[in-house]
């Protein structure tokens, strides 16, 4: 028995689109931290107080961020929340169809879900297992949890209990069901970095969530997510794309921030990592990148962090010591078509530019 059809949304009008921010609301001291409830509120509170539009909790491989966001749906009224990311294949989408609906409940439908396949490393290291065919794996679990939330989902069947039977390419699921529904229809954004990602956020998913990049590699990603729509036969509403900026912090920062020696680790990690390489290629960046991986794999580590500092940083990532470099960053994003950015909670402290005069700025668009 088929599941009932939801209500098509209007169609988008990409003429025209509304750009906010986001920002992070994880805690700082990691896993010892003895005020870790309080800080996920006070951020985000402090987050929805400065002028950001969403408040994000990143799972970073290891974490729940269900329980965080729920403490940060009840210290906010307005913001918008989301998982930026929450791994999806680390837990059973039955389980992420739940934690989202508590959410959404909790926050009175402020909640947007953040997908992510992770890096098959970083599941391998952290969590002790591979995963094989991301693309296919997060089509079955988004059509699982649509059809947990009572949507139409192609390929799932609803049996006499309500329960969800599905048999897709890398899930299969009897008599799934879930303890809560959302207050509406949830949107998910997905991560994504090669085309095939991009194609499939396109044909199901309601935004993508992207870093490492430069503008050339966003108006690259739009061709690929319309691909996908059109694909799909879809009109695309309201989609999103949220980018990620790396900010350099000046040299002696008290600010609670990533080290620039840390960034530079995650940016040579990246340049290795083959699930972004269409990021470095399509970003402008592939010679860089590849020159990066050439120097890594012979052992010269040195090398591989001077070409990320000369050759990449100026490229991809904000130097706080330079009001100008920031400016630079946001006017090429919302010009290449993204309509989130994710910034620091400590913007302010670190570039003296506050997110209300972001946001001035991207409703006034400089010539």
């Amino acid at each position: 028995m088929g599941l009932p059809a939801q209500p098509i949304w209007p169609p988008l009008i990409e003429t025209k689109r509304h750009v906010g921010l986001t920002a992070l609301a994880n805690h700082r001291g990691g896993p010892r931290a003895p005020d870790a409830v309080e800080q996920v509120a006070s951020r985000a509170r402090r987050a929805e107080d400065a002028g950001f539009d969403v408040v994000s909790y990143a799972d970073l491989v290891s974490g729940d961020p269900f329980p965080p966001l729920v403490l940060a749906a009840q210290a906010t009224d307005r913001a918008a929340l989301m998982t930026r990311l929450v791994g999806a294949f680390g837990r059973s989408p039955v389980h992420l169809a739940s934690g989202a609906a508590w959410v959404d409940r909790v926050s009175r439908g402020r909640f947007i879900l953040g997908l992510g396949a992770s890096l098959r490393r970083a599941t391998r290291e952290r969590l002790g297992y591979d995963f094989e065919r991301p693309v296919a794996r997060m089509r079955d679990v988004i059509t699982v949890m649509r059809a947990l939330w009572g949507e139409e989902a192609p390929g799932a069947e609803r049996n006499a209990d309500g329960t969800i039977r599905y048999h897709g390419a890398t899930l299969h699921l009897e008599r799934a069901s879930v303890d809560l529904l959302p207050t509406r229809r949830l949107p998910i954004y997905l991560a994504a970095a090669g085309p095939r990602m991009l194609r499939l956020a396109g044909a199901l998913a309601d935004g993508v969530l992207m870093e490492l990049t430069t503008p050339s590699y966003v108006r690259w990603a739009w061709r690929e997510i319309r691909a996908g729509a059109a694909e799909a036969g879809r009109i695309l509403d309201r989609f999103d794309v949220c980018v990620q900026a790396t900010f350099l912090p000046p040299p002696r920062t008290t600010v609670p921030v990533t080290s620039t020696a840390d960034h530079i680790a995650f940016f040579v990690r990246h340049c290795c990592d083959p699930e972004f390489a269409h990021t470095w290629d399509y970003g402008g960046l592939g010679a860089a990148a590849a020159a990066v991986r050439e120097a890594a794999h012979a052992g010269d580590l040195g090398r591989a962090e001077a070409i990320v500092r000369e050759a990449i940083f100026p490229a991809a990532a904000v130097d706080c010591t330079d009001p100008a470099s920031f400016w630079r960053w946001i006017d090429g994003h919302v010009a290449a078509g993204a309509t989130l950015l994710a910034v620091p909670l400590e913007l302010e402290e670190l570039t003296g530019i506050t997110p209300r005069e972001v946001k001035r700025r991207i409703a006034q668009p400089t010539a």
